[in-house]
Order: C-alpha cells, then structure tokens, then sequence
C-alpha cells in the first residue's frame, strides 16, 4: 500500500504550484517522511477556495519530494510533480487538517494516473527564521529550534573558549 498524506487545504491550486507544494502544516515528520504521496482535498471555508473544485473532495495528488521546516514547528510539502484528481467526499470530517493513511484507502488508482503526472516549476526556497547581527544564547536556540522543527528545550549549545 503506498502511504499518503491527506491535508484538508483552502489553498487554490495556484498558490500551492507557487510554493511547489503544500504547507504550513504540523506534522508529524517521522510519519510524514514515509509518505510517497499527498492528496489535497478542498476546505470549502477557506477565503482561497477555489469555486470549481467540489467541497471535500480530493482535487491533486503529488508525488513527495522532501519535507521542509518552516517556522511555529510547521512544515511544508514539497513535491516534484502533481496530477489532477477529482475523488468526491474525501473528508470524513476530522478537525485535524491532516490524516496519514494510503492511497488505496483514498480511493485513488494510480494506474489511472500514468501519463497525467505534471512537473511542478520553480519552487519558492523555504522561509529561514531571521537572525539578529547580535544575539544571546536564549535567542540562539530558539532561532535554531524554529529552524528545525524542535523545541527550544531540545537545542544544547556548548561554548569552548
């Protein structure tokens, strides 16, 4: 079975090919890094929603390509191609915006897919965390926990003087 992220998205499929994918999203990186695939299915509440696209209903399917850190421990989905679904009622109803499940439970036949995956373009660089010219050490971690997806607490930083 292919494992796939599902996220619950307002973002018009413009917005996501600008980012080359799909974000900010809190993740579970661990899971997250195992999934070959995420499927983007319409928030309909959403200021971005696009009119075209059914609510709930699965709209894009993208091959993952890395998982990149973004800033409040979120994360963004890269992927380097995509394809055009349309798979009504895809969300259950779940208040979390992100599900980890497998293609097939989707509903979603890859097969049906060869030759319709479409390369995605330029890809905006992932957001770095902005670094005074002088910080203390407090700073320090936490830029560099925002920076990796951590909790302050979990950054050590030794100085040898």
């Amino acid at each position: 079975m292919a494992k796939a992220l599902k996220v619950f998205t307002n973002d018009s499929l413009k917005d996501i090919l600008k980012v080359g994918g799909s974000g900010y999203w809190r993740l579970d990186k661990r899971r997250a890094s195992r999934c070959e695939y995420i499927v983007a299915v319409r928030n309909p509440d959403g200021e971005n929603s696009e009119g075209s696209v059914k609510p709930r209903a699965a709209f894009l399917i993208g091959k993952v390509e890395s998982i990149q850190a973004h800033k409040d421990r979120r994360s963004i989905v890269i992927f380097s191609e995509y394809a055009l679904i349309d798979v009504p009622r895809c969300w259950d109803g779940s208040r979390n915006p992100v599900a980890y499940t497998s293609i097939e439970e989707v509903g979603i036949d890859l097969g049906k897919l060869e030759g319709k995956w479409i390369p995605v373009g330029k890809r905006a660089p992932a957001p770095r965390p902005s670094i005074p010219p002088t910080l203390t050490i407090l700073e320090a971690k936490h830029a560099l926990a925002e920076s990796l997806g951590v909790r302050p607490e979990q950054v050590e930083i030794n100085i040898r003087a």
